[in-house]
C-alpha cells in the first residue's frame, strides 16, 4: 500500500497545526511519527547529540540496547558500536 492511500487523521488537519503538535512530542513519538511518512520525516528536526544522549536512559532505548550515534546523530543498536564504545565513559549514563 503506497503512503498516499493511507489516511492518518492528522494530516486532515492543516499544516499549520503539525508544528505545535510535533513541540509537544517525546523523541519516541517524534520517531514513530517521523516513519509515517514523508512530510513528517522533512519536517520532524533532527535529536541532538544530547537529546540522544538522554534517550539512551529511557526504558525503550534500553530494552532495545539503543546507543546515541554523534556522528549520523540517531540511536542505533549496540551491535553497530565497537565494544570499547559501549563500557567505560562512553557507555550510556556515563555521560556527565
Amino acid at each position: 500500500m503506497s503512503e498516499s492511500n493511507i489516511s492518518f487523521p492528522i494530516m486532515k488537519l492543516p499544516v499549520k497545526l503539525h508544528a505545535p503538535i510535533v513541540d509537544n512530542l517525546g523523541f519516541q513519538e517524534d520517531i514513530m511519527l517521523k516513519m509515517t511518512g514523508r512530510h513528517f520525516w522533512n519536517t520532524i528536526e533532527p535529536l541532538s547529540h544530547a537529546e540522544l544522549l538522554q534517550a539512551e536512559e529511557t526504558a525503550y532505548a534500553r530494552c532495545r540496547t539503543l546507543f546515541a550515534c554523534k556522528d549520523c546523530l540517531r540511536l542505533r543498536p549496540s551491535i553497530k558500536f565497537a565494544d570499547r564504545m559501549k563500557t567505560g565513559k562512553r557507555s550510556p549514563g556515563a555521560h556527565g
